[in-house]
């Protein structure tokens, strides 16, 4: 992964970042559904806040304001913290510790050649620890393209990564370029297939060396944890 951190600005630079924020959307046809995400890259603690809710990581409890009913979306509040933020922020968090990169070699997508990097977890890391990433970064610029995955947050069991996160633009902030747009699809016979739910897309992204007020991230009286569901 050393080649496409550089080509994305560098560890170093990543590292001095104390702090990241952004406007998420999703598009579905003429639908657009945002919040903002703020997150603190040292403790990875969280706020996102939409039009009715707002939906924290303490580093232990995943919470919403004012009841666990106003978050909107269809997945866990919990899980929702770190999904598109994991999928965003990459190639860095693959950078995290315990994560176990293997080069698997090269393989071409729709004309394009990339190189291939299977990543998976050391026991006890994150929720899902039993995930699985296969990450496709352009063999010419070693430049994000793709991400193939499988989810085992909960009781989902592990699986084929048979799904893809197809990257469609990408934004240079402080020195660091990250994606910034994609789309999941499915992936069938080392292909990519349909396209599936809505376009993602991240504005308004700003880095800062200073850390975040930690206040924000503390669990308001009236608002609700989601919990971590037991997994089988």
């Amino acid at each position: 992964m050393q080649q496409a951190w550089e080509a994305h600005g560098g560890l170093e630079a990543w590292n001095r970042q104390r702090q990241l924020q952004y406007t998420f959307e999703q598009r579905r046809g003429e639908t657009t559904a945002r919040d903002h995400q703020l997150v603190d890259l040292d403790t990875r603690k969280v706020r996102i806040e939409g039009d009715e809710f707002v939906l924290g990581f303490d580093g232990e409890h995943a919470w919403v304001s004012p009841s666990l009913e106003a978050f909107p979306y269809g997945s866990s509040p919990r899980f929702y913290t770190s999904t598109y933020f994991y999928f965003f922020a990459m190639p860095f968090v693959l950078a995290d510790p315990g994560a176990i990169a293997t080069d698997v070699g090269t393989a071409t997508v729709e004309g394009t050649t990339y190189n291939v990097t299977e990543i998976r977890y050391e026991e006890g890391v994150g929720d899902s620890p039993d995930d699985v990433y296969v990450v496709y970064t352009d063999a010419d610029t070693h430049e994000l393209g793709l991400v193939r995955f499988s989810v085992t947050y909960g009781d989902r069991p592990p699986s084929e990564p048979n799904t893809a996160l197809v990257y469609t633009a990408t934004a240079t902030e402080s020195g660091i370029t990250l994606p910034v747009a994609g789309r999941y699809h499915s992936w069938n016979d080392e292909s990519l297939g349909e396209p599936l739910g809505p376009e993602f897309r991240l504005t308004d992204m700003r880095f800062n060396t200073n850390a975040p007020n930690p206040g924000l991230f503390a669990m308001p009286e009236e608002a609700e944890i989601d919990s971590l569901p037991e997994s089988n």
